[in-house]
């Protein structure tokens, strides 16, 4: 019985032209980090550990250490930095995608000490389909997103992002290039201030090296998520998975102290001590909507010394592969 009221709703829905949404996933992992993060209520909350620093580095193309200076000290870039990503919008143009979540608002508190900072950067990969590629953040250089409160959930907000309602002259996120900017429309784009309409028909294409790259490689943090990372130049991406929720290592989490004291691991690091959590999670791309379920990605991790000597040693060899294989 119950079986043939279920068949009767998809029909009704599908007479009254209300889409079902189908069933995708986002892979989870954490780079320079043992999985910093707990996924709950049967893969559907994803909960975002505090990202403090390591004992691993950040490396940039060149194999050399990412280093920062804060209030005139020096230190090398070692946070941890976790990943959600999906690939059900690969190859889909990037002005048709939307995203919504639901996320814990900085007012709510679970009972554990720990702030609670509002949403993950979302963090979208296209590429224009002769080799260039762009990380474009929705969190970063402007907002082209909307947040809202939940109905009767207390200290829980929703994210809305709808791409295919913004303006060709909109000036929304930002485009994250890599040191030689090769990653940007004929090495000219502004990356600061992107106007939709010179990215809008690029497409979703998948994870990519970014400007940097952690301890031992991307491989060494995710079996399914970075077995095969893009490079700049490449034609046809192998990652597909272009739509990245990240929290962790940034600019604000490697500086120090709020009196400006220490950076690095003699730091507090008050902004990588806060957590996040999000669920709910909706991902629309080509006029398909996908409910995202979250998976662990662990890959086995060898120990802090290897993975140093890895990254010292064979980081630039790789970079060098990969450039002769994007030609």
């Amino acid at each position: 019985m119950k079986y043939c009221l279920l068949l009767s709703l998809c029909l009704v829905m599908a007479i009254s032209g209300v889409a079902l949404a189908e069933s995708g996933t986002a892979y989870v992992a954490t780079a320079n980090g043992s999985n910093a993060f707990t996924i709950n209520n049967a893969g559907g909350q994803l909960f975002y550990h505090v990202q403090p620093d390591t004992n691993y580095n950040w490396y940039y193309e060149d194999g050399s250490l990412v280093t920062y200076t804060y209030g005139g000290v020096t230190a090398n870039r070692d946070g941890m930095k976790t990943f959600a990503a999906t690939d059900v919008a690969y190859g889909a143009t990037f002005g048709s995608l939307k995203l919504d979540f639901q996320y814990a608002s900085s007012t709510y508190d679970d009972g554990n000490g720990y702030p609670f900072h509002n949403y993950p950067t979302i963090n979208v990969h296209i590429t224009d389909g002769l080799g260039h590629y762009a990380i474009w953040s929705a969190t970063s250089g402007g907002t082209g997103f909307t947040t809202a409160a939940v109905p009767g959930r207390d200290d829980w907000m929703q994210l809305s992002l709808d791409c295919t309602a913004f303006a060709d002259d909109s000036v929304f996120g930002k485009v994250n290039e890599s040191t030689d900017q090769t990653v940007l429309v004929n090495g000219n784009l502004n990356s600061t201030a992107v106007q939709w309409s010179d990215i809008k028909d690029w497409t979703i294409a998948g994870f990519y090296t970014e400007q940097f790259a952690p301890t031992g490689d991307w491989g060494a943090w995710g079996e399914n998520l970075w077995s095969d990372i893009n490079a700049v130049g490449q034609i046809v991406p192998d990652n597909h998975y272009g739509i990245s929720l990240v929290w962790g290592d940034t600019v604000g989490s490697m500086y120090g102290d709020y009196d400006n004291t220490y950076v690095g691991a003699l730091a507090e690091r008050p902004y990588g001590q806060g957590v996040k959590m999000i669920d709910n999670l909706v991902v629309g791309a080509g006029g398909t909507d996908y409910d995202i379920s979250f998976v662990a990605d662990v890959a086995p991790v060898p120990e802090p010394g290897t993975l140093t000597l890895l990254g010292l040693l064979g980081l630039s060899a790789l970079m060098l592969v990969r450039r002769r294989r994007g030609g």
